[in-house]
């Protein structure tokens, strides 16, 4: 699991205070002004283009709902898939922000955001979806009229040569599609927000503030997870993560993400506990942990959800449960499969649906290691399907 997919409101530390500029798609075209108020260098001179569309989340709600009085709702989602070419090479970010001067400038309504790396002259696709998590600046100023932000930021510093702060970012052949969701009501939830497409599946990714307060290598963690799913979802997965900015917004207290639970149907009731050795070591000397749910899911939405829904996380020296156990195994041949591990008395094999080898062991091999898909394993024993 790579830092890009974290959706972190740590991120708008780096926006700018004040933008200004308004942008709109206008003939398949989408011209972002530079902000001298945006992110700045080391000499002080801001590297950032930014601009607002105050029009697009309401026009999405009109659309959906006929609502021409909207104003935001806690809950409320919206998924943003935004397409074109862009003409600068770099970072793009996308928000959902109150730009007005009562709300000094800079708001955010929702604590995740998009972010892609563009390269001039190559097609991209952004899709995140937003989830309204704030809905007042404070008592006496409500926020109105959210604005969809695109921030690109310059790669470089402002004395490079090919800085220029006079030319406009420009997005070509761009299209915007904006889907709109009512907020659902749902008890004690727990939601994961959609992060990526990731092959086959689509991923949604939840961030929760943990209760862990140390954590090293060689300790266990034991997670306790509750919930009832409110959709079909392929491979639940948590990882343990170092949130503290010394650690760059993202450190795993594993190499992978542990995957430890699958094939779950809307309305079943999943309750696990499980427990794995933390094998990473934290470069921060005041960390701050988050609980990370991630999960796969075979068909495309805004959210994944889970009500009645409760996380528990402890580390310990010693495990307090046995490892995640997938019910994820098909097709099993005289293979031996234990607590997601495979045994056997001689090389294990595992390959991936092209028939193409990705890992290899000898006597065994713990099913966890693999990132998410569908595989089998071969060994002296016998086969075996894996679905993560």
């Amino acid at each position: 699991m790579k830092k890009v997919f974290l959706l972190l409101a740590s991120a708008f530390m780096g926006v700018a205070a004040f933008a200004g500029n308004e942008w709109s798609l206008e003939d398949g075209t989408i011209t972002v002004k530079y902000n001298s108020f945006g992110k700045a260098d080391e000499s002080g001179t801001s590297i950032q283009w930014q601009a607002g569309n105050a029009a697009a989340f309401p026009d999405a709600v009109e659309e959906a709902s006929g609502n021409t009085l909207w104003t935001p709702a806690l809950g409320e989602k919206f998924m943003v898939t935004l397409k074109g070419t862009a003409n600068m090479t770099g970072k793009m970010q996308m928000f959902m922000a109150d730009e007005r001067e009562e709300v000094s400038y800079w708001t955010p309504l929702c604590a995740t955001y998009g972010e892609v790396e563009v390269v001039a002259g190559e097609a991209f696709t952004l899709e995140t979806v937003f989830t309204v998590d704030k809905v007042a600046f404070d008592e006496e100023t409500p926020l109105t009229l959210p604005g969809l932000i695109l921030a690109y930021e310059y790669p470089g510093t402002s004395e490079d040569e090919g800085f220029d702060a006079t030319e406009d970012f420009v997005i070509e052949g761009a299209s915007l599609e904006i889907l709109y969701a009512e907020a659902a009501n749902i008890v004690d939830p727990i939601t994961l927000s959609y992060s990526k497409q990731d092959g086959d599946a689509f991923q949604f990714q939840g961030i929760l503030n943990s209760k862990v307060t140390a954590a090293k290598a060689g300790q266990f963690a034991n997670v306790k997870f509750e919930g009832v799913a409110q959709n079909d979802i392929t491979t639940l997965m948590y990882a343990l993560v170092d949130n503290s900015e010394q650690a760059g917004w993202w450190k795993q207290m594993t190499d992978e993400m542990v995957s430890f639970k699958a094939n779950i149907k809307k309305g079943d009731k999943v309750s696990v506990q499980f427990s794995f050795e933390i094998t990473g070591e934290t470069p921060s000397s005041s960390p701050v942990f988050k609980d990370v749910l991630l999960a796969n899911a075979e068909s495309k939405g805004m959210s994944v959800d889970f009500s009645n829904a409760s996380i528990e996380v402890s580390v310990t020296d010693a495990a307090l449960y046995g490892g995640p156990v997938l019910d994820a195994v098909e097709e099993v041949s005289n293979v031996a499969i234990e607590n997601g591990v495979v045994y056997s008395a001689g090389e294990i094999v595992v390959y991936n649906v092209a028939g193409q080898v990705v890992a290899t062991a000898s006597q065994e091999f713990s099913i966890n290691s693999l990132n998410a898909g569908v595989y089998f394993v071969a060994t002296a024993e016998g086969t075996a399907k894996i679905v993560k």
